[in-house]
């Protein structure tokens, strides 16, 4: 199992939005990783807790929601909706579309995604893993 956490804001300058990811291994918080000064310390505790850390990325803006569609990871970053690959231990961006407000929320059914919006309206969306693109 993998999990994946976010940080979703900056707080006073000292952290800047993070994707982790890892693997499912519990552990003992002294693991000797020290937290990282641009890292969620509450994040990173419950991370270290569960998991082994095996992803950690900074992202160009706040996470606002994420999902999986046919295997594949789907975050809202802003007004981008980006699809990730998880492969060699690191996630590489192979779809990603531009919608015009700020994203809130994501659903998922087969290769549809249903994304809800900040103006209450939504959008559906459709990913066709063949060509790895996002269609409205």
């Amino acid at each position: 199992m993998y999990i994946l956490v976010t940080t979703l804001f900056q707080v006073l300058g000292l952290n800047s939005p993070r994707l982790l990811g890892g693997g499912f291994h519990p552990q003992t918080p002294s693991s000797g990783i020290p937290p990282s000064k641009t890292l969620c310390r509450t994040c990173y505790a419950l991370l270290l807790f569960c998991c082994q850390v095996e992803y950690d990325k900074e992202q160009r803006g706040a996470i606002t929601a994420l999902d999986a569609v046919q295997g594949f990871l789907v975050t809202a970053i802003g007004q981008k909706i980006y699809i990730w690959q998880l492969k060699d231990d690191d996630l590489s961006g192979i779809a990603f579309i531009d919608v015009q407000i700020y994203v809130q929320s994501l659903a998922t059914i087969k290769n549809l995604i249903l994304v809800g919006d900040i103006f209450k309206s939504v959008t559906l969306l459709r990913y066709q893993e063949d060509m790895k693109v996002l269609l409205l």
